[in-house]
């Protein structure tokens, strides 16, 4: 959907923009490798998203502090997005996002960008979720000091997903709130707990439980031109690496 207030170098640049990303898209810029015959975790993809994780363990650790033994079950909800990312399409997204998101508003674009693929709207519901509850321990997230207007928001808030960082915080803020909301549900095994939260965390926390635990079974999550179950990947990746590097 093209904006109709504005200006014909700003039109032309946005057919750019959607030109790049149609490209990739369909595949004339190949941004994905076949993977294998080989066990998944054997995969050159899950071999590189893992020492990822290896590699910036320590900010992981950081900023992942306050889960405490469960850290290796929160790095693992998102562990699955990393084998989607590409630094090629995310710095067309990124180039969408800055112009059309920051301008008009998520109707306009959404894309999910960085190493855990969040969306602008993903993180803007973490932020209205942690203000409401009024949970200082997370006011740096739902606060914006220096920006006033909702363009400069929405500026800052796209800044903050190009950084691991800020998406580390925004991860840790999404599996607080997903413990307050679930404070007394019993959990079988851990294997039951983190299939669930990495299914809200793929399909939306905020949606009903019902619709998560529907999700949670499904085979959904498209990837190098298949579809996964999110869940078994998230949950292969706690097996095989998580639980041995975070403890």
């Amino acid at each position: 959907m093209i904006p109709k207030k504005i200006t014909i170098l700003q039109r032309f640049y946005l057919y750019f923009i959607y030109i790049n990303l149609l490209f990739i898209s369909i595949g004339f810029i190949p941004i994905t490798v076949a993977l294998a015959q080989v066990p998944f975790e054997e995969s050159a993809h899950f071999i590189n998203a893992s020492q990822f994780v290896k590699t910036h363990q320590k900010d992981i650790q950081f900023f992942l502090s306050k889960a405490g033994a469960e850290t290796p079950l929160v790095i693992a909800i998102a562990f699955p997005e990393l084998l989607r990312f590409n630094q090629l399409q995310n710095h067309a997204e990124v180039t969408s996002l800055e112009f059309l998101y920051v301008n008009f508003g998520e109707n306009y674009a959404d894309f999910s960008i960085g190493y855990f693929q969040m969306k602008p709207s993903f993180v803007q519901k973490i932020e209205e979720l942690l203000a409401s509850q009024q949970l200082s321990s997370f006011q740096k997230i739902y606060s914006y000091n220096t920006a006033k207007s909702d363009i400069e928001i929405r500026k800052a808030r796209i800044e903050r997903l190009n950084n691991i960082e800020w998406q580390l915080q925004y991860l840790n803020a999404f599996y607080w709130l997903m413990e307050i909301s679930y404070r007394t549900k019993y959990w079988t095994n851990t294997e039951e707990k983190l299939r669930f939260y990495a299914a809200a965390y793929n399909y939306g926390f905020w949606k009903p439980e019902k619709e998560i635990v529907q999700w949670r079974l499904s085979s959904k999550f498209k990837y190098d031109n298949q579809y996964y179950n999110y869940t078994t990947l998230a949950w292969l990746f706690y097996e095989k690496s998580a639980k041995f590097w975070f403890k």
